[in-house]
């Protein structure tokens, strides 16, 4: 009895060493976007991918302006667990309203995978799409040109295409609350938005582990 209950003993911990041997760990990598533009509400069909850089809020002779970017992360390793994701973008200068905030939202929707900003519109992006906060924070505003970050929330794996909404909290639209942001097209490269993602690697467990596994295993068997 004590050599069966000190075999089962063995396959327990075996099992442990098995899993703790290969124990996850935590890599960040940054991915940037894969198309980035702004719409405007009072011209909805027009494409302003030429400029390099990208609005947000309303304007009295504009609308309503918003920015849009998509994000694939194939690169991410399949099964891997994402943990932690931060959007960086790089504004040009103080908005013009400096106590305004700015929120970032998930798309669902018509397209939301697969619009370019060769092509994207008011009308053929903001129309077919619904808006999910996506961040948890509260106060974003934007006092003079650098970096703007927000903590997403939302859920992501590996493997998603994701389309983020960037929109101002007010959206009256003769009110003035733009924001200028750089995109992906502006040549300085370190102002280019990018999502920095934390995931952590599925295990793999260790070839001296599954060998004391395999013997502890098989010499329980031949004791019943």
């Amino acid at each position: 009895m004590k050599k069966r209950e000190f075999m089962i003993g063995a396959l327990i911990a075996a099992i442990a060493m098995t899993f703790a041997a290969g124990a996850a760990s935590a890599t960040t990598v940054n991915v940037t976007a894969i198309d980035d533009v702004w719409v405007i509400s009072r011209q909805p069909d027009l494409n302003l991918v030429s400029y390099v850089g990208m609005r947000v809020g309303p304007r009295a002779n504009e609308g309503i302006n918003r920015s849009i970017l998509k994000f694939d992360l194939s690169s991410i390793p399949a099964g891997s667990v994402i943990t932690s994701v931060k959007l960086y973008i790089y504004a040009e200068k103080a908005a013009e309203n400096t106590t305004d905030f700015y929120d970032v939202y998930v798309a669902s929707g018509t397209g939301v995978t697969t619009w370019d900003d060769a092509t994207a519109t008011w009308n053929n992006t903001q129309k077919n799409w619904t808006y999910t906060l996506a961040e948890n924070d509260d106060d974003v505003f934007v006092t003079g040109a650098g970096p703007v970050s927000w903590n997403i929330t939302t859920s992501l794996s590996a493997g998603d295409v994701v389309t983020f909404g960037i929109l101002s909290k007010i959206e009256t639209s003769d009110t003035n609350q733009r924001l200028y942001l750089y995109t992906t097209r502006y040549s300085v490269e370190n102002t280019h938005p990018y999502l920095e993602v934390t995931y952590e690697a599925v295990p793999e467990p260790t070839t001296a582990a599954m060998l004391l596994l395999g013997v502890g295993f098989a010499r329980l068997l031949r004791k019943f």
